[in-house]
């Protein structure tokens, strides 16, 4: 005896499923997965933004610079559409094989990151042993045409304070390479 289905327990899925056959009902039901993830994820980040500028969360800390309204708002929104994208791809059955061409492109530019964050840090040690000593926090310098205070010689560059409150970081290489004199 064939059991017909209880109408009120009829999904969106089993609707969709019933219409269309195999891959093209998997295909139509992934694009609505993205159609209503992409425009909750439009709609819910622009509510995260839109409250805590209303609720001024961020403006009570002093010297606030930052939008972090819009930072958040764009944190939410993104991390809605991954989680569309996802579904999407694990409805049509693909979610493994994406998540590890993923990592793998991920772990790729880590490590080129890794290669070009190393290529400065050697040089900068080493030039870090050829600055005069005399050089020394609150030093009056003039590199690379920033005269300025030291505020804080380290391993990797000095922090160099001019005249109009101005922070500059000049690494360590630079400041071997540049004519560096030091005043009063």
């Amino acid at each position: 005896m064939v059991q017909e289905p209880d109408l009120l327990v009829v999904t969106p899925v089993r609707f969709i499923s019933s219409i269309f056959s195999g891959l093209v009902a998997k295909i139509v039901i992934a694009i609505i997965i993205l159609l209503v993830g992409f425009i909750v994820a439009k709609i819910a980040g622009r509510f995260v933004r839109t409250m805590l500028f209303e609720l001024e969360f961020w403006k009570k800390a002093k010297g606030h610079k930052t939008e972090w309204e819009g930072i958040i708002g764009w944190l939410v929104t993104y991390a809605i559409y991954l989680f569309s994208i996802i579904l999407a791809l694990n409805q049509l059955g693909l979610t493994a094989a994406v998540l590890y061409i993923t990592a793998t492109v991920m772990l790729f530019f880590v490590f080129i990151s890794t290669i070009l964050g190393v290529r400065d840090f050697f040089p900068n040690i080493s030039a870090r042993m050829s600055i005069p000593k005399e050089i020394r926090k609150g030093s009056i310098v003039n590199v690379a045409g920033i005269r300025g205070q030291v505020n804080r010689l380290g391993v990797f560059g000095a922090k160099i304070i001019n005249q109009d409150g101005e922070l500059f970081f000049v690494p360590n290489v630079l400041m071997k390479k540049s004519k560096l004199s030091q005043e009063g």
